[in-house]
């Protein structure tokens, strides 16, 4: 009779046992599950912002970018009492090389110059693409006096590396328009209005130069 009580007893507590690692071995299959899910659930949302912040063609920032960008800059620096300014680029002609070389060669040409952007920035600088072959450079801590220094070495980079395709050197300008916060607009929508009224004034003037 005790033996019989025994082995009943050893066989409820391995069952207990097994129920027990059973509801363990749940819940740490759920528990990974999730926290599977939960990474590539952020991981996705990772690549979905950067998608909707970066130039898919040049790896720069693009235009929603920019406007964000400014609100940081404008709230730093209005703290710090400095100025920064945007350089406004458009690559001049660029329909003829489209209709000369095509589309694929225009693309390159336009990596091409997005490379030479990030050459000419600081660290802390940023460069956008904000449409087709118009290109932004905003520079914080500046003035009137370097934003004209940066861009002039960038437009003579520019005009003395030609980009290649095709193991064809393919030569191009551009033309660039600078705007300084605060003097020339307080928004972002003044101070870019203001840099691409100095563009076009720079493809009145001949293009292949920077007007301030």
């Amino acid at each position: 009779m005790l033996q019989m009580l025994y082995t009943q007893a050893t066989q409820l507590q391995q069952f207990n046992v097994s129920l027990t690692n059973n509801a363990l071995f749940s819940y740490l299959t759920i528990w990974a599950v999730s926290h599977v899910y939960e990474y590539k659930r952020s991981y996705v949302v990772q690549q979905l912002q950067k998608l909707a912040s970066v130039d898919p063609l040049t790896g720069l920032y693009n235009r929603r970018q920019l406007t964000a960008v400014f609100e940081h800059c404008l709230v730093t620096h209005r703290r710090s009492e400095e100025q920064f300014g945007l350089l406004l680029l458009d690559v001049d002609h660029f329909k003829t090389i489209n209709d000369r070389y095509g589309h694929d060669a225009g693309d390159l040409m336009l990596t091409h110059l997005a490379s030479l952007m990030k050459v000419h920035s600081r660290h802390d600088d940023w460069a956008f693409r904000v449409g087709g072959e118009e290109f932004c450079l905003l520079v914080v801590r500046s003035n009137q006096q370097l934003l004209q220094q940066v861009a002039e070495r960038l437009r003579q980079d520019i005009e003395q590396h030609p980009g290649q395709y095709n193991d064809q050197k393919i030569s191009f300008t551009v033309s660039i328009g600078i705007a300084v916060w605060p003097e020339d607009g307080s928004t972002f929508a003044s101070l870019y209005r203001q840099a691409d009224r100095r563009l076009y004034q720079a493809k009145k003037d001949g293009r292949n130069t920077v007007v301030a």
